[in-house]
């Protein structure tokens, strides 16, 4: 029950029965049947401060009391369960006291026994610790200390992510639910404490009900406990006690105490500090080594940062250049020291090292540089989380004590091998310093030495890790970006600016735009443009950006176009700079690779073309903004209209005109003009003008906007998308335009003209569309009807604007061409909405072909069947005579209209050849000749033949081709050895046309038949349908309903089919799961054989990171136990093999890591051809499961022949003499007899030996 839920004193007291006596039968604790007390007396409720309470060997069966029977000696006990301990964890005391009630009776209705006091909270009954080790034990103990402590205190618990643990105890609890796993057990803790899910654990202070009315109740003997579930018990100890004081225990303490999980801040003064949060997760319980070494050691440091870390316990040189290169640590000025600088002498007593593995970041660290990446001061707010959690962490640690003093560098020579009094004695050194400061004279460091278990200190820190690289790779890429360390010019803020305050009588206008947050440097560059309401780029109003601070920047506009209202208007501005210089970064484009380049040119009198070269090398996708700022007096760089007409990979085209407008129809804009014609009338007037351009290039087409929530711009309305129709064949020189070369770039800039007005005639007020009408596509293709005439209707498919003047542009000419087939859909144009592009086409009512087989199985009949493919055969017979391939033929693009009339869409110009990311929709449909691995066929008309000839076989029987298969490699497979979807018995279709379609799907593409004869042969199988459809509809109809009722009583049958003929069948997740558990099991005892290698340890270690990668794919799985995609019966199967393949590594593992076993392995295998045999399979196993593990194979061989070459010298070292050795030992064991056995009988053909190991590594 929840605590918090009783929110009365009265629901308290009912809930818990406080007023009623309790009775014991012997197994039980029960409430009586009539009350003892009134319910209006005093209730006291508490928080319980002490510690948990264990009770050992609970419910002993050979024991002769039973404390759940009144009377409880000479009573065994029945039916209770016995366990090794059980734990109390309480979380409040209640007490109650109240009268007795008036009818009142010392009977058994009352109970035997009256609680004055109870404890609420949660216990816990575990065995198997016995049988566990000692370290299982002491594990077992450190984490559960550890959830305890996380659940009471509300902390996060850094151990919750175990995966090292290799024993769990039998835990139950009070209401017998097993807590079999880790998870389980951390979240009944987290219940029990954070959300009072509470029990009754334990009677307290008990009074014989006999004795209620005792006129001297404080002479009572009150009995002290009784427990629910606990008969009887050996011993009751304090949680701390239980836990002990072994070394995994003291770790519990040590943490607390030293903050070992902490991470070490390098603050603002340059101090070395404990983080306040902490960062990381442990993988497996750190390790704890007992060391006991004692020792002295001068250190000599050369920078002032090594200065700064040997004063702080750190003292490695590897650790100091990691240190300067980890991000976001405050520098420690790392001058070189002078000569005259001192030494620190230093005196260890080392008692434990504790060590660190696997760590991972906590989730609130991961959140918190999550929010920090998400703001617009990012490298700001990073460097607080780093400052809050920690900038590195220390994976060794070593406790123990330690003494230092500083000498000068000129004290002469010491002999390292000296004891620690002949160096002091050497160095006239009487007395040492403790950490805090205390003198340890020179005659006291004996009894210094005796105390070292008190009070033990950290004595150094060692392999110093950043926290940042504990992060996952997708956090470390985006603070990378932010980091900048190259200086790359980014998108830094972006915005829309209203324009409703101009006086729209005027042409000319001043607008200041402000930004937040404000910016730390005035050095970016700002462009954009004017849109309209309906987001369209206004190329007659022209805009430039200057006057550039920290709090924004100014915009001056002028209107050429007086139909525009500029108070209806936008501004859309994007700033470009160095986001580290800045110090602002939004979050929303900072994928945007962004450059820019500045020119000065000279405005000539004429319209002219100006070529400007880049460093950055362009691409089609790319987008070209342009700012300008004019250093002429009295000439505004918004009079200069710059227009893109053509590019390439180094060099932009652009045609530069002074703006050219009718001066007298313009109000208020005499001071300009005069300005104007002055210029315009001298001809000695040089007009030099600075052009910026930005690059801006990204996979993405929209612009997120930083002032608007959720608002998306496309690139096109800042500047000029680079294409391929406005690609230029590169010119020799660019420097000075010859006249070709300016013809060749004015018949560009004609032939875009001309296509602009070709596909902009339609106009999208013709149009509106219709809501009734679901999208299809995922919402790419809507329906919209004509204005004038609502019978008209047309589909709308939204595409890019990029793929409109890329792609779109140039099959416009195509798709005119196809207007005038009626089994092609026909092409209207292209119409925009703002930023967003559709192509306009007829409307198909009933979708595409799959869909309407589908959907209306009764109208598919024969008939039908043979019309359609007769008009989809007409339609591929008027491409081939406009020379155009379609090559995509399939279901999906074949389209029935209202008149249940087949025409073809998505006709593509591109050349296809298969490539494994290709579509699986697309490979049912491919020629054999595409399929085949590194195959360069060209698509051709024999490869159009083949897939009609599928989709022929799929009007006929109304299923998707090879639709068992769910890999496209399996259907390359299935198609590359000659095989073929085959027409069913009962098919209607005509064997003609049966005929027809095998020999369409021929493997030799020369034995196709020509479109032409497929026309002709559909058109005779059509005509005769006519005469006999009428006589045989009705026997067709009555088949059909037989073939159904036949399907229906064979689905026992079908799915048998299905699994022969290899179809996925879903497997329940349950029974993945002791898979998993296996292969994490398995992993755990390879980190314990990897950890333990005498021999082969290279080898070892790269085996085992492969298990590992293994390990977390299956972890990943287990988060994705709702994914249906997976768990299925041939990846049930994969699993399992790959377990026995992990199973075989770990025997491999432990067979080569040993001398003994090594020996005869050595003998007669070799090691290089099991490692490939494991590795190929294992690799074999991952990829069908399609598990994302990247291996550098080669770095394995290499680790393998390093590994060979120090097993060559070993043996060899054996080989001289050291077999002897073993004879010589008077206390040779069993084992090292039989290693000497081996050794010495390799001795006997050791260069046999030698050349098949050397043998064995040229191979690799």
């Amino acid at each position: 029950m929840k605590l918090k839920n009783l929110s009365s004193k009265q629901q308290i007291i009912q809930q818990f029965k406080l007023n009623y006596g309790l009775l014991l039968d012997g197994h039980s604790i029960k409430p009586s049947e009539q009350a003892v007390l009134s319910e209006d007396g005093d209730l006291d409720i508490s928080l319980y401060e002490g510690q948990p309470l264990v009770y050992t060997f609970v419910n002993d069966h050979n024991s002769r009391i039973n404390l759940l029977k009144f009377n409880s000696v000479n009573h065994f006990i029945e039916g209770s369960q016995s366990s090794d301990i059980s734990i109390n964890f309480p979380v409040a005391e209640i007490t109650y006291s109240a009268d007795l009630l008036a009818n009142f009776m010392e009977d058994e209705s009352y109970g035997h026994l009256f609680a004055k006091k109870i404890l609420v909270g949660g216990k816990l009954f575990i065995d198997d610790l016995k049988s566990a080790t000692s370290t299982q034990t002491d594990s077992f103990k450190f984490f559960l200390t550890w959830v305890y402590d996380s659940a009471k205190y509300s902390k996060e618990n850094p151990f919750n992510n175990l995966t090292g643990l290799n024993f769990l105890p039998k835990i139950r609890t009070l209401d017998g639910k097993d807590l079999n796993t880790y998870e389980k057990l951390t979240s009944w803790m987290n219940n029990l404490y954070q959300n009072d899910v509470v029990d009754i654990i334990s009677y307290n202070n008990l009074i014989p009900i006999s004795k209620l009315r005792s006129i001297a109740p404080s002479s009572i003997d009150e009995i002290d406990e009784i427990q629910p579930g606990v008969a009887n018990f050996k011993e009751k100890l304090s949680f701390y006690d239980w836990v002990g004081d072994s070394l995994y225990t003291n770790l519990t303490r040590w943490i607390n105490e030293r903050h070992l999980i902490y991470g070490l801040i390098i603050d603002k003064h340059f101090e070395l500090e404990i983080s306040k949060e902490v960062a990381n997760n442990f993988i497996n319980i750190p390790n704890v080594y007992s060391s006991d070494k004692f020792y002295w050691k001068v250190f000599n440091p050369t920078t002032s940062l090594e200065e700064f870390l040997i004063s702080n316990n750190i003292f490695s040189t590897k650790n100091v250049k990691n240190i300067r290169s980890f991000p976001f640590t405050n520098k420690v000025s790392d001058e070189i020291k002078s000569c005259e600088d001192y030494v620190h002498f230093i005196v260890k007593f080392e008692k434990y090292k504790v060590r660190f593995n696997n760590i991972m970041p906590s989730k609130r660290f991961q959140q918190a540089i999550e929010n920090a990446l998400e703001n617009m001061k990012p490298f700001t707010h990073l460097q607080n989380v780093f400052d809050e959690y920690g900038h590195f962490f220390p994976l060794n640690i070593v406790l123990g004590k330690s003494l230092k003093t500083i000498l000068p560098n000129n004290f002469g020579e010491i002999k390292l091998e000296s004891t620690l009094f002949e160096a002091l004695d050497s160095l006239n050194i009487s007395y040492l310093l403790t950490t805090n400061g205390s003198v340890i004279e020179k005659s006291d460091l004996s009894n210094w030495t005796q105390n070292t278990d008190d009070s033990l200190e950290i004595i150094e820190f060692d392999n110093v890790i950043s926290l940042y690289d504990i992060l996952e790779e997708e956090q470390k890429r985006k603070i990378n970006v932010i980091l900048n360390k190259e200086d790359n010019l980014r998108i830094i803020m972006t915005g829309i600016e209203e324009l409703k305050d101009l006086d729209a009588n005027n042409t000319e206008y001043y607008k200041r735009i402000n930004v937040k947050p404000s910016l730390e440097d005035e050095n970016y560059e700002v462009f954009g443009s004017v849109i309209s309401k309906h987001n369209l780029k206004l190329e007659d109003i022209l805009i430039t950006f200057e006057l550039y601070d920290f709090n924004g920047f100014s915009a001056m506009i002028k209107n050429l176009n007086r139909d525009v209202d500029i108070t209806e208007c936008y501004i859309l501005w994007v700033i470009i700079g160095n986001p580290s210089k800045l110090s602002v970064f939004s979050p929303r484009n900072r994928e945007f690779q962004a450059d820019y380049i500045k020119k000065s040119i000279t405005l000539q009198l004429d319209d002219f073309y100006c070529p400007i070269k880049t460093s950055y090398k362009l691409s089609e996708g790319c987008t070209i903004s342009v700012n300008t700022y004019c250093s002429t007096a009295n000439y505004e760089p918004n009079n200069i209209k710059i227009k893109l007409v053509g590019w390439s990979e180094d060099c932009i085209y652009f045609k530069i005109a002074k703006s050219n407008y009718n001066n007298s129809n313009l109000n208020n804009s005499s001071n300009s003009s005069e300005s104007h014609s002055q210029l315009d009338d001298d001809t000695d007037v040089l007009i030099n003008f600075e052009v910026t351009i930005c690059i801006l290039s990204f996979h993405h087409e929209k612009l997120d906007i930083d002032n608007r929530e959720g608002e998306k711009y496309s690139l096109s309305l800042i500047g000029h998308d680079l294409t391929e129709n406005t690609k230029v064949i590169p010119f020799t020189s660019v420097d000075e335009l010859g006249p070709d070369q300016i013809k060749y770039l004015q018949k560009m800039e004609a032939s875009i003209k001309r296509f602009d007005d070709d596909v902009g005639s339609l106009k999208l007020s013709d149009y509106e569309m219709n809501r009734n009408e679901i999208p299809r596509k995922n919402g790419r293709v809507s329906k919209w009807v004509s204005v004038k005439n609502r019978d008209q209707k047309f589909a709308f498919k939204s595409i890019s604007n990029k793929k409109y003047k890329g792609t779109i542009q140039n099959q416009v000419a195509i798709l005119k061409k196809l207007h005038n087939c009626n089994n092609i859909i026909k092409f209207y144009g292209l119409v925009s909405d703002g930023d967003k592009w559709y192509l306009v086409t007829e409307w198909a009512e009933y979708g595409n072909l799959r869909e309407f087989y589908t959907n209306h199985k009764e109208r598919f009949n024969l008939r039908l069947k043979l019309r359609m493919s007769l008009e989809i055969a007409r339609g591929l017979d008027f491409l081939k005579n406009v020379e155009v391939l379609h090559h995509d033929i399939r279901a999906e693009n074949i389209l029935i209209t209202l008149d249940e009339t087949a025409k073809l869409t998505s006709c593509s110009l591109n050349t296809v050849t298969f490539k494994q990311d290709h579509n699986l929709e697309q490979a049912r449909y491919y020629a054999p000749e595409l399929l085949e691995r590194n195959s360069n066929t060209k698509y051709d008309i024999k490869c159009e033949i083949y897939s009609f000839g599928i989709l022929l076989w799929e009007i006929a029987e109304e299923k998707t081709p090879y639709k068992n298969y769910k890999d496209i490699m399996e259907i390359v497979k299935f198609v590359g050895a000659k095989n073929r979807e085959p027409f069913s018995r009962n098919s209607q279709m005509p064997e003609q046309f049966k005929n027809l379609v095998i020999n369409a799907v021929d493997h030799n593409p020369e034995f196709r038949p020509k479109i032409t004869k497929m026309l002709e042969v559909l058109n005779n199988c059509f005509e005769k349908s006519k005469s006999t459809y009428s006589h045989k509809s009705q026997s067709i109809l009555i088949d059909r309903a037989s073939f159904l009722i036949d399907a229906a009583s064979s689905t026992g049958a079908a799915i048998a089919e299905a699994v022969a003929a290899g179809a996925p069948i879903a497997i329940p997740f349950s029974k993945f799961v002791p898979l998993f558990y296996e292969i994490g099991n398995i992993f755990n005892e390879i980190i314990e054989l990897a950890q333990a290698a005498e021999h082969n340890k290279r080898t070892c270690d790269a085996l085992l990171q492969r298990v590992y990668a293994a390990e977390l794919a299956v972890q990943d799985l287990k988060r994705q136990r709702n994914s249906k995609e997976f768990f299925n019966n041939k990846n049930y199967l994969c699993l399992q093999n790959l377990v026995n393949i992990i199973v075989q590594i770990r025997k491999f593992i432990s067979d080569i890591s040993q001398m003994k076993s090594l020996i005869k392995y050595f003998q007669v295998k070799s090691i290089e051809k099991t490692f490939k045999e494991l590795c190929k399979e294992f690799d074999s196993c991952v990829n069908i499961l399609s598990f994302e593990i990247n291996v550098d194979t080669s770095d394995e061989i290499r680790q393998l022949k390093a590994d060979q070459e120090d097993l060559l010298k070993y043996i060899q070292g054996m080989g001289d003499g050291n077999i002897k050795k073993i004879d010589d030992t008077s206390y040779v064991k069993d084992d090292a007899k039989e290693i000497k056995a081996c050794l010495a009988n390799l001795s006997k053909e050791f260069s046999s030996t030698v050349a098949k190991v050397n043998a064995m590594n040229n191979t690799m």
